[in-house]
């Protein structure tokens, strides 16, 4: 559905998008991110998309789960930030960990996500835990 008047596109079943980031500053290829959930809504004048409803975000064989992902966009419509919001779970099987918390703050251009929770926690294949209001993940 589009609004005109709002400048809002909103669609919902199954959706899905693939944005293919342009390279860093120092050359290096970024690996394409895949978003799925149940809706999608994108505000073309708060430059904003929100995905709704068993989130799902793939990049670079990592995957991030959450009830909600709102993504920031900057002026030539490039995502710069999401934040995910509900159940949040970071899997990184390559690294052998997953994190947890309320809230993940990914900053595609740092390569970074912040999760926040009461606790936000990181498990390892190794049975090591590590728990705090704040981690940082370095992708």
């Amino acid at each position: 559905r589009a609004d005109d008047a709002e400048k809002r596109l909103a669609a919902s079943g199954s959706v899905k998008t693939v944005w293919n980031p342009e390279e860093s500053v120092q050359g290096e290829k970024r690996e394409p991110v895949e978003v799925s959930a149940k809706t999608l809504t994108y505000r073309e004048s708060e430059r904003e998309l929100l995905y709704e409803g068993d989130v799902t975000v793939l990049q670079a064989g990592r995957t991030l789960r959450a009830g909600s992902v709102e993504v920031e966009l900057d002026e030539n419509r490039k995502a710069r930030k999401m934040v995910a919001r509900t159940k949040v779970q970071l899997e990184d099987p390559a690294a052998g960990r997953r994190v947890e918390g309320d809230e993940a703050i990914y900053d595609l251009a740092a390569k970074t996500v912040i999760v926040s929770g009461s606790p936000a926690q990181m498990r390892d294949s190794t049975g090591n835990i590590l728990r705090g209001k704040r981690l940082t993940y370095d992708l």
